[in-house]
């Protein structure tokens, strides 16, 4: 199931109401903090995204 699918049956998987194009425009921004194996973290009003 893709983020679209996703909102399709109601699920909530982005944060604070944020859109899909916001957040993959986000999403393709350094990242400020990453994990051990390099894996990519965004913070959206103190709550982590990953």
């Amino acid at each position: 199931m893709n983020r679209e699918d996703a909102g399709k049956a109601g699920i909530h998987i982005l944060p604070y109401g944020m859109d899909v194009k916001q957040y993959d425009v986000k999403a393709a921004m350094p990242a400020p903090l990453k994990f051990g194996d390099g894996l990519k973290v965004i913070m959206y009003a103190g709550r982590l995204e990953y």
